[in-house]
């Protein structure tokens, strides 16, 4: 009896163990994103490398600057509100998506076709979002 009242309550704490395990890995985990969303979050990284490095000032079309900062707003209020986030999440998010496109970029070594094939694509989210006023 006192065997079974062991593994009873060896189970139980199992059991509750593992129902508080997500809510315990929640806070360092990154949050799930739909493949839009994050295709949106990394292509905000994208344009803020390249708005705020002069060596990209080539790769800039007319009028990025104040489209890529729009653009930013957008994505990041959507994804506070669609994908439940909040500031600080969506900042560290950022920031971890900004690494990234750094050390892509740097990756191309200043070639500026490497560095087109990645925000080519953007470029036309951008153009659909955030439209350029003239």
């Amino acid at each position: 009896m006192i065997l079974s009242r062991r593994f009873a309550s060896a189970g139980l704490v199992a059991v509750v163990l593992a129902g508080l395990a997500p809510a315990i890995a929640a806070p360092d985990a990154e949050p799930r994103l739909s493949l839009s969303q994050e295709t949106a979050l990394q292509c905000s990284a994208l344009f803020a490398v390249v708005a705020r490095d002069p060596a990209y000032a080539w790769a800039r079309p007319p009028g990025f600057v104040p489209r890529a900062r729009e653009y930013f707003v957008i994505t990041t209020a959507a994804l506070m509100d669609e994908a439940r986030l909040n500031r600080d999440q969506v900042t560290g998010l950022f920031a971890a998506r900004v690494q990234q496109a750094q050390r892509a970029l740097a990756g191309a070594s200043g070639q500026q076709q490497p560095v087109m094939r990645s925000l080519q694509p953007c470029l036309g989210l951008l153009d659909r979002e955030v439209p350029l006023r003239r």
